[in-house]
């Protein structure tokens, strides 16, 4: 696992906050026997870096009334913080809880500082405080693709298994469906997974982690430029290794695509992690 030491060290002091950190609580009204929860009561997250979010809020709506109701909590944060959710609504039983998760997430370029989130729910308001920091500088020798916007040309979904878009730069090197990424096309190629950097970045090498068995044996490292032209830098084909490091000339990218065209099986295309660099050796395996 690759990972910068400042964004590993930034990733378990958020974890290690939230784990002790209390719930937040807004006690039921006259009008409503809701009363609303959130834990932790308080997040600290880092601006960017979309595929590296905190984890995320938990929102709790508790009857404490003798009847059940149908309840509803509207969400509304401070711009520019983006939620995954607007509103939260349920079918609640007297005496109980049901529960939600909700991600907050800042886009590049947020100020640091506190910013909140209110929840809403019959006239009673519940303020989460979201405290934003700067994501920590790139290092030379770092990887450049850690964290960022990922969008692959589709990913496996069924009710039983989900693949995460973001599985392949997530900074593991496991096969799982929260730590890797695959295609949902089976048996048709080319695939595509491109990952948008903040700002433009200069490397010369794109180390490919795929599946031990039934990886990708044929793909190209494509790059966008600057200047918006896109560039083939590496071609690989008739691979049946894990683990595939390409070199290339040092080239300024704004996006990296990897183009998968075929696989082992010939069914999908599967992804470990892909990690691009500036300069150095590549690790052993």
């Amino acid at each position: 696992m690759t990972m910068h030491p400042g964004v590993r060290a930034a990733i378990v002091a958020l974890a290690t906050a939230l784990l002790v950190a209390p719930a937040g609580l807004a006690h039921a009204s006259e009008s409503s026997p809701i009363e609303l929860s959130a834990t932790p009561d308080r997040q600290e997250i880092l601006a960017g870096l979309p595929c590296l979010p905190a984890p995320p809020v938990t929102l709790g709506m508790t009857n404490t009334g003798d009847e059940a109701v149908y309840a509803d909590t509207f969400l509304r944060a401070d711009r520019p913080l983006e939620l995954s959710r607007a509103m939260f609504s349920s079918y609640v039983p007297a005496g109980t809880t049901v529960t939600a998760p909700l991600t907050v997430e800042a886009p590049y370029g947020t100020e640091p500082g506190r910013y909140d989130v209110t929840l809403d729910s019959a006239g009673q308001d519940l303020v989460v405080p979201i405290t934003v920091t700067a994501p920590p500088a790139r290092a030379p020798g770092d990887n450049l693709l850690l964290g960022e916007q990922a969008d692959p040309s589709s990913t496996y979904v069924t009710a039983e298994t989900a693949f995460d878009p973001c599985g392949a730069v997530d900074g593991d090197h496991a096969w799982s469906t929260s730590a890797a990424w695959s295609s949902d096309t089976f048996g048709e190629f080319p695939d595509t997974y491109t990952v948008t950097l903040p700002e433009p970045a200069w490397m010369n090498r794109l180390d490919m982690y795929t599946h031990e068995t039934q990886g990708l044996s044929a793909w190209d490292v494509r790059v966008e430029t600057s200047d918006g032209a896109w560039r083939t830098v590496a071609e690989v084909r008739g691979n049946t290794a894990a683990f595939v490091s390409s070199t290339f000339p040092d080239v300024e990218a704004a996006k990296v695509e990897i183009v998968a065209l075929d696989s082992v099986d010939h069914g999908l295309s599967r992804i470990r992690e892909i990690e691009a660099y500036l300069g150095g050796p590549p690790p052993a395996g």
